[in-house]
């Protein structure tokens, strides 16, 4: 744990004549009880709720490293809990602050060496694949921002092509009016933006159980470690 991997990987095949170093960061939590997927927790227990977080943090990291983007790891507690997960990848524990003041450090200490251009993304949104992170790393080339939209009116990702602070700076998080605060700051700031498709993060007992009737059985068995534990006896009881 703790490789910096200073290779200039294309996004895409097409890009491949083009330096670019992209780059993504997942903000992630050690995996405690009591700590991770707290809304859920009060329903399927906390137990489940860390078996889940798991498996979803496992998917995230898999979708960033097949982008063929550089991944970064900003950690809220204890980085070696997930040691198995982050592997080799580069890691830090996460600033103080709210997250705007978290986001703005970690997009600021990529773009410091030279990683270009950068995304930024949770661990709640299991449907987040490689594809939607090649597209919303591409797109963001001709924006200065480019997100991910989330339902519950958040985000789930967001790519920068260079700094820009009035994106993070006095935003109403985890509400109904992150998104649309997080626009008007970037238009006030005379800067461009763009929305791509919305996927939704697994937050509560609704969204985990519209996650699962999602699944086809061939993702339920096949690759996604999050779809593989709702298929298991633990999580019978969503069936």
């Amino acid at each position: 744990m703790g490789r910096v991997d200073q290779d200039e990987r294309p996004i895409h095949k097409k890009n491949q004549r083009f330096k670019v170093r992209p780059a993504i960061i997942i903000f992630a939590k050690s995996p405690e009880p009591g700590k991770v997927k707290t809304r859920l927790a009060q329903t399927i227990g906390f137990e489940r709720a860390v078996s889940l977080y798991l498996a979803m943090v496992r998917d995230t990291a898999k979708a960033a490293r097949k982008s063929g983007a550089s991944v970064l790891w900003r950690v809220d507690g204890e980085p070696g809990a997930l040691k198995e997960i982050i592997g080799n990848d580069k890691v830090k524990s996460q600033c103080g602050g709210d997250l705007g003041a978290r986001l703005s450090v970690a997009f600021e200490e990529a773009f410091s060496r030279g990683l270009c251009p950068v995304a930024a993304v949770g661990t709640d949104c299991p449907s987040l694949g490689e594809i939607h992170l090649r597209d919303l790393l591409e797109k963001s080339a001709g924006f200065d921002a480019a997100f991910i939209p989330s339902p519950d009116g958040g985000y789930s990702a967001i790519a920068l092509r260079a700094p820009l602070p009035a994106v993070f700076g006095a935003i109403p998080w985890s509400s109904p009016d992150t998104l649309k605060v997080s626009i008007k700051r970037i238009t006030c700031a005379g800067k461009s933006h763009c929305l791509l498709d919305p996927l939704e993060d697994i937050d509560d007992i609704e969204s985990l159980r519209r996650f699962s009737k999602s699944l086809s059985g061939k993702n339920r068995s096949g690759a996604s470690e999050t779809g593989r534990i709702l298929l298991s006896p633990e999580f019978a009881f969503l069936t």
